[in-house]
């Protein structure tokens, strides 16, 4: 734990959103730029406005009218002040800007874009190309507005962060947009980067989200449970969970079992018999997005990563015991490098693209990638293995693994990694189904020799849930739950209500842990200082005064707060400024529900993952 000077200098290096998202192009941005100049074509929006200039040119009356619109539009009286810019324009005034603006506030989009470009035409400045990003992206033309507001945040050199934040917005809707299309929530980017708003009013225990990961992977301390390796079910049989106990099993609870436990048909991959399946179509499946470049009995080096994984001593202490394995990160590279392969082919190219690694790669750039970097040193033989592994094909299509690559991966999978697990395994079917037949009694003695199987966990990426961010007061439980087809995922409910338009937030760690706790784990896991509301209105110790920061004398205590005892005052005084100004709500959730509300496989996994990265964060230090 640092101390207060430690964490004084730390906190100067919180990340800045803004300078983790890039602005560029997504493959295919340049078709559908055309499209999009195709769509202004064709409505006419691209031809410049006509304006009559007056016989006597008067400059001095322009602008005196302009002076005018100016006052007027930030009066909000947005028509008078288009009729002042338009009366400046025809004195011979140069107010296509401005004229711009107030169509703009008006609605007029169309005319709002024809006045931008007679001033993009005259003047070419950030503000210029700024507007004209606001404008196309109400014309709903995304694309074109980011390709605007890139040369904005280009012409100004970075220094106009409200471009580069309106940049980030406009991308942000158009990737998620399809996403939440027909869900109550809705992802933006906000100054902490993206995040999730509730489109309308949530009620407490609303079902508001679910989603399968894009991809996943077992994690290496429950690789002893059976599960699918591509989907995540559970492959339980009755013989393993109730082991030798079959053999004394009475008739009656025998036909339970045969009635009630369900009928698995696991397959395994052919080539390697290294990968285990609940069905051909994961098997194809998993072979489609990554088995193909990494089955060892295609690529040996492959078989060195397998080997690694199956030594599950490792996964007691070290850096692969948290959320996620080592395989994890292969299966992302092999995702790429399998994609790239289709696209070869399909395209008849006589090698690999720049344009095809960068749209193999498009489905990972929605995970954000943050962190200390040191950690290629510490994995320096998993760096050279993933090396070995993508960069020895005969097909030249390879990937090269180095210390850059493998940090900025290693992170992508550490900062939004989600361990999940299967909510109907067939230990669960079982129980249900017998749960209302009377002759349960007669298996029920086996059940409680046996206890509570094992769950395999996985650690998966889940687009959206990559979004949420962070409360120590969270508004949002995360849960097991397997979707209309049976695949293992996760839903997202409302532990409290949330009005429209505002934020909607998880947690990322155990809520019952003491504030400097909490702030140290997530700034060691997420490189994040938390500023959430429980976090300003706790205490961090009993001889300083939560709200003033008054230090006790000889080391006394302050008197604590009697529901929470989570905050401590020099005085009535600073407790009831203290209560005023936020204390009391946080005060009534603490005192109310102490109970992390995460399903148990993500509180403990989550919780392994910080100490991993804490371990980590030593070792580098070292």
């Amino acid at each position: 734990m640092a101390d207060g000077s430690e964490t004084a200098e730390l906190e100067e290096q919180s990340y800045d959103a803004l300078s983790l998202c890039n602005q560029n192009p997504y493959p295919g941005d340049k078709e559908l730029l055309d499209q999009e100049k195709q769509t202004l074509s064709r409505n006419g929006w691209n031809i410049a406005p006509c304006v009559q200039r007056a016989k006597t040119i008067d400059l001095t009356m322009a602008g005196a009218k302009l002076v005018l619109a100016m006052k007027l539009l930030e009066k909000g009286n947005a028509q008078q002040a288009l009729e002042c810019c338009t009366t400046a324009l025809q004195l011979g005034a140069d107010c296509w800007q401005l004229r711009s603006e107030c169509h703009l506030a008006l609605g007029q989009y169309s005319l709002a874009y024809r006045d931008c470009l007679m001033a993009k035409q005259k003047h070419n400045t950030p503000q210029v190309w700024k507007l004209g990003g606001k404008i196309l992206q109400e014309l709903g033309l995304p694309v074109m507005a980011e390709f605007w507001l890139r040369k904005a945040t280009q012409a100004s050199q970075g220094q106009d962060r409200e471009a580069s934040m309106l940049f980030q917005q406009v991308r942000v809707k158009r990737l998620y947009d399809p996403l939440t299309v027909n869900h109550p929530i809705e992802v933006t980017f906000s100054e902490y980067g993206r995040a999730v708003l509730a489109k309308e009013n949530i009620e407490p225990g609303q079902l508001i989200w679910s989603e399968s990961p894009l991809t996943s992977a077992q994690t290496m301390y429950t690789l002893d449970v059976p599960a699918c390796s591509h989907c995540g079910r559970s492959l339980l049989t009755a013989e393993t969970f109730f082991g030798h106990l079959m053999l004394d099993i009475n008739p009656v609870a025998e036909d339970l079992i045969e009635r009630y436990w369900p009928k698995l048909n696991p397959v395994q991959c052919k080539r390697c018999k290294r990968e285990t399946y609940c069905s051909q179509a994961c098997l194809a499946d998993a072979w489609y997005q990554h088995h193909q470049v990494l089955c060892p009995s295609i690529n040996k080096a492959a078989g060195e990563l397998y080997d690694f994984c199956d030594k599950r001593e490792l996964c007691t202490k070290g850096y692969w015991s948290a959320a996620f394995s080592p395989m994890a990160l292969a299966r992302i590279w092999g995702a790429v490098i399998a994609e790239v392969r289709r696209l070869v082919k399909k395209e008849s190219t006589e090698g690999p693209t720049v344009e095809q690694w960068a749209a193999a790669k498009a489905p990972f750039r929605r995970f954000i990638s943050y962190g200390i970097t040191g950690h290629a040193q510490w994995a320096s033989n998993m760096v050279q293995l993933m090396d070995r592994i993508f960069n020895n094909f005969d097909d030249g299509i390879n990937y090269h693994i180095d210390d850059t690559e493998f940090e900025g991966r290693f992170y992508q999978v550490a900062c939004n990694c989600q361990s999940f697990s299967d909510g109907n395994s067939p230990y669960i079917r079982f129980m249900q189904g017998i749960s209302q037949d009377p002759t349960q009694d007669y298996i029920k003695p086996y059940l409680n020799d046996r206890g509570i199987p094992k769950e395999a966990i996985f650690g998966g990426l889940f687009p959206v849930h990559a979004c949420f961010n962070h409360s120590c007061d969270n508004s949002v439980e995360v849960m097991d739950a397997n979707d209309e087809n049976g695949r293992p995922g996760l839903v997202i409910r409302a532990k409290k209500g949330a009005k429209q338009g505002t934020e909607i937030f998880t947690t990322y760690i155990d809520t019952q842990l003491p504030k400097s706790e909490r702030r140290a784990w997530l700034f060691r896991a997420y490189n994040f200082w938390c500023q959430c509301p429980r976090c300003q209105f706790e205490g961090e110790n009993a001889n300083v005064c939560t709200n003033c920061g008054t230090k006790a004398e000889d080391s006394k205590d302050f008197p604590k707060c009697s529901k929470c005892k989570r905050a401590w005052y020099c005085s009535q005084k600073c407790q009831k400024e203290a209560w005023k100004k936020g204390h009391k709500k946080i005060c009534q959730v603490v005192h109310s529900d102490t109970t992390s509300p995460l399903n148990e496989p993500m509180e403990k996994h989550m919780r392994k993952l910080s100490d991993m990265l804490q371990q980590g964060m030593a070792l580098t230090a070292e």
